[in-house]
This record gives structure tokens, C-alpha cells and sequence, in this order.
């Protein structure tokens, strides 16, 4: 009883009122967290000299590496280029409702790419046909396997103002056709969906 005493007196203060420790004062990396939706480009395998900028479509198709393939480049603008600072790409899961899958293996591979903005982007600048770097792959897409608000961590880059990423079909559809769509959602909207860069989150 005394030990139970005691311990109730170090927790009140004179006033009564419970005596919290003071808080810490936050540091940048514990509450900074800064996201930046993106914009997307369509590269298409039969209109390869062709832009098509589709602004919030994501779409990727594959078939068997000489028919048809469309890939998208999705490209964030305005980021904090600090050169500590290192950036990651992830992608927020659409409802099953809100998008279209088809196909027996309909996996992603994300390629980063050196784009600048303003230059319009065509299927001869795909990375996906010429090696590029590889940042990751997003395996969860079959049917059944979407799971809406679901975030996917696929990769981390060193930040720089303008990032751009190739996304396409990781497997060629054989005689199946593997496909992907969704409509991008960004900030302010709610609920958020799709490619989005973040850093010190």
C-alpha cells in the first residue's frame, strides 16, 4: 500500500494534474513526409515513334515480346532534390472494381529512366528494350490478389528534381495476353491511388 502510495505521488504534481515528460522536439526525419503524385505517358510497340500522354491513365500491356507491348512511363516533377535525401516508388492498390486485369501472369517491372519533362516520351524510349536499370517488380496483381488501399514498396532511388520510371509486363503473355489498368488518383483527392514518390516518410 505505502509502494502504491508512493508511486501515485511522483505521478501528480502540487496543482493535481498528472506530471507527463516533456516531449522531445521532432526532428525532420520523424515527421517530415512528403508525397508527389505523378503523371503518366503511354509507349506503344505499334506506334513506336508516337506519343500518347493520357495525364492519370496507367495501362500495361504484353503480349509476346514481337507482337504488342504498351508500357508507361510515370514521371514525378518538383521533387526535393536534396542530395541525402533518397526517394522511394511505391504503389497504392486501386479497388478491384476500379481496374482491369487480365491475363495468367500480369506482373510489373520497373525500369528507372534519365527523362526530362518537357521531351515527349515514345516506345524507342522505353527502357524496358535496352537494359535499363531495373528498380523492382510488382508481383500482386492477380485476379483475387488486388487488395484495395494496399501499398507496394518497390523501390528506393537517390532524389533528384525530375524522377522518371518505365513500368511494363515483366513476362511475354504466350498465347495469353497479360493487360493492366487503373485510373491514377492524386492528392487532394481521397482515397489516393496508384504511383506516388515519397521521401522521409
Amino acid at each position: 500500500m505505502r509502494f502504491s502510495i508512493l508511486v501515485l505521488a511522483t505521478l501528480f504534481t502540487g496543482s493535481g494534474t498528472l506530471a507527463y515528460p516533456t516531449p522531445e522536439t521532432p526532428t525532420e526525419a520523424s515527421y517530415s513526409c512528403t508525397q508527389y503524385p505523378s503523371e503518366f505517358r503511354l509507349m506503344n510497340s505499334r506506334f513506336p515513334s508516337r506519343e500518347f500522354n493520357p495525364s492519370t491513365w496507367f495501362m500495361a500491356l504484353r503480349q509476346q515480346d514481337d507482337t504488342f507491348i504498351v508500357a508507361t512511363q510515370v514521371q514525378f516533377q518538383g521533387v526535393d532534390a536534396n542530395p541525402v535525401s533518397s526517394c522511394t516508388l511505391e504503389l497504392v492498390l486501386p479497388a478491384p472494381n476500379a481496374t482491369l486485369i487480365l491475363g495468367p501472369n500480369p506482373q510489373l517491372k520497373v525500369y528507372q529512366a534519365a527523362r526530362d519533362p518537357i521531351t515527349p516520351v515514345t516506345w524507342l524510349d522505353y527502357e524496358g528494350i535496352n537494359g535499363g536499370t531495373v528498380l523492382g517488380k510488382v508481383d500482386d496483381l492477380r485476379i483475387g490478389g488486388v487488395e484495395q488501399g494496399k501499398v507496394i514498396v518497390v523501390g528506393n532511388a537517390k532524389c533528384n528534381e525530375t524522377m522518371t520510371f518505365h513500368v511494363g509486363m515483366a513476362f511475354p503473355g504466350q498465347e495469353w495476353t497479360n493487360y493492366w489498368d487503373f485510373v491514377q488518383v492524386n492528392p487532394p483527392a481521397v482515397p489516393v491511388r496508384g504511383w506516388r514518390l515519397t521521401h522521409g516518410c
